[in-house]
């Protein structure tokens, strides 16, 4: 069974990757570092065994974070609705972040997980940071004294090369590309992500990725939709 990629390209190009079941034992999934997150909080508010584990809530008061491409600060709203498990050593995060960048943007990071790790995804209505609405990936924590720092890492080979050109399955230009085809059994693939390119340096990178990886995909080119 395939799960497919898929990628518009240059000039209207579009190239289609397909995740492919192998004899060949998989790669991990490749990372690249994102932001980290130092947010300040109070003592927890001990919620109780509602039969889910011991129900605690910490909420954030403040903070920052950094990384390559983005910046800014952590507000003071949200929190983590974590748990205990019965034997109240192994802690699951179920935690909400709202970071606001330098130049204003709100970001809202949704992690959840086993301490001290975590998977994450993002999400913003802000144009200059749309890309993040298909960032996931995982995270490390560090407990400090009433304060928490988080590294957070980003998955996808092709996402850590064109950061702002993947669109994954459910975000707005993944669903739009869908909406494009022109034909109904094109319209039936789901890709595993979809790739702009808007150069051919775009595009040689995105290839000479998906071929080191035996990935299979397809390429659309104005209106020529056929798999290639």
């Amino acid at each position: 069974m395939r799960a497919s990629m898929f990628v518009p390209a240059m000039l209207a190009t579009a190239f289609t990757a397909f995740n492919k079941t192998c004899d060949v034992q998989p790669s991990p999934p490749k990372l690249s570092y994102l932001i980290t997150v130092f947010a300040t909080e109070t003592p927890p508010i001990i919620v109780g065994n509602g039969g889910y584990g011991t129900r605690i809530f910490i909420p954030i008061t403040g903070g920052s974070f950094s990384g390559p491409e983005l910046q800014g600060s952590v507000l003071g709203v949200g929190g983590d609705w974590g748990n205990y498990d019965a034997t109240g050593t192994v802690f699951s995060p179920d935690a909400k972040i709202v970071l606001q960048t330098d130049d204003g943007a709100q970001i809202l990071i949704s992690g959840r997980g086993r301490s001290p790790y975590i998977t994450f995804d993002l999400e913003t209505g802000s144009e200059n940071y749309s890309w993040l609405n298909s960032v996931i990936g995982v995270g490390s924590i560090q407990v400090g004294d009433n304060n928490i720092t988080v590294n957070l890492f980003r998955c996808s080979a092709l996402a850590a090369l064109l950061p702002s050109k993947i669109s994954f399955p459910g975000s707005l230009g993944y669903n739009a590309s869908l909406t494009s085809y022109y034909s109904a059994q094109a319209a039936a693939v789901h890709p595993a992500c979809i790739v702009s390119p808007t150069s051919s340096a775009d595009v040689s990178k995105a290839v000479k990725t998906l071929t080191r990886l035996d990935c299979d995909f397809a390429i659309r080119a104005g209106y020529d939709q056929r798999q290639r």
